[in-house]
């Protein structure tokens, strides 16, 4: 299964890839640009704005997945304490029940004695 799925993670790759390298060799068309709040006007090629895109895109995504996993991990961290704490108690419980037990058949009689 490993190895189906990383054949399919390369050839989705190498997919892409063949995509924007045509797409790039393609679009060799000049835009202009307005930045809004600023007074400036950029003229690039379209396959250098469509990566540049696709770049920040990626790296505000990575940053956002990059927050959610810092506070899944924390989360992890602190169930994890919990959960080691109440199984000790836990632990500590069941050894002074047994305890407690076997104090109680050892110190008491019996109630009856069978004679043969």
């Amino acid at each position: 299964m490993k190895m189906i799925t990383r054949f399919l993670w390369v050839v989705i790759t190498v997919a892409i890839g063949l995509f924007a390298v045509s797409f790039s060799t393609s679009n060799a068309t000049l835009v202009s640009l307005a930045l809004w709040p600023f007074d400036v006007t950029l003229t690039a090629p379209i396959w250098l704005v469509c990566l540049i895109c696709l770049g920040i895109g990626l790296a505000l995504g990575s940053a956002v997945i990059s927050l959610q996993l810092l506070t899944i991990r924390a989360r992890n961290w602190r169930l994890q304490q919990n959960f080691n704490k109440l199984e000790k108690k836990c632990q500590a419980l069941v050894e002074s029940q047994t305890s407690h037990a076997t104090s109680e058949t050892t110190s008491k009689t019996p109630l009856m004695k069978v004679h043969k």
